[in-house]
């Protein structure tokens, strides 16, 4: 018997439960930001733990680029924006007083997550210039689903291992090593 093809915000719901009792484990008390101003500078969550608290960002994606992690530069790039759907910068310039990134990946056929990684997004953007530089032929994707043509540049994962920026929290024994 298939499984009933579950939706988007079911994954997103699945990512969210398990990072937040990863968060839970580890002594961290989260608080999820309500209002957009604080969900646009600082992300999905604040974290509190006794020592040290910071700001969390969470995404989910269906495909897990072997090449890298893609940062996204610019939401909707669409010449004809208005005000209803304006254009924006991208998460990388949003999220201003965010510290960490937490990606996950599922795999869109069976829709089982694959890997999940935590990216240090205060370090990336503080040391952006060094780590552009060190990659060799940047790449570029553009992506025409959700919020609009929505550009980005690919980091190659090695690299973000190389600056420290990479931790990993999770990987599907079928997927196979990044980094």
């Amino acid at each position: 018997m298939q499984r009933a093809k579950r939706s988007r915000q079911d994954i997103q719901d699945d990512l969210e439960h398990y990072v937040l009792q990863d968060l839970k484990r580890k002594g961290c008390q989260t608080t999820q930001y309500r209002d957009k101003e604080s969900q646009l500078k600082k992300g999905d969550y604040l974290c509190v733990y006794p020592d040290r608290d910071y700001n969390l960002e969470l995404k989910c994606f269906h495909t897990v680029w072997s090449i890298g992690l893609c940062v996204e530069l610019l939401q909707d790039s669409t010449p004809k924006a208005d005000k209803t759907q304006p254009n924006s910068p991208g998460w990388l310039y949003n999220l201003i007083e965010c510290h960490y990134l937490v990606v996950g990946y599922h795999d869109e056929a069976d829709q089982t997550f694959v890997l999940c990684v935590e990216v240090d997004l205060k370090r990336l953007r503080n040391e952006w210039d060094y780590v552009l530089r060190s990659v060799e032929i940047p790449q570029f994707r553009f992506c025409g689903d959700g919020f609009g043509s929505t550009v980005n540049i690919v980091i190659p994962w090695k690299t973000l291992d190389e600056f420290k920026m990479l931790s990993l929290m999770f990987k599907h024994e079928r997927q196979p090593a990044l980094w």
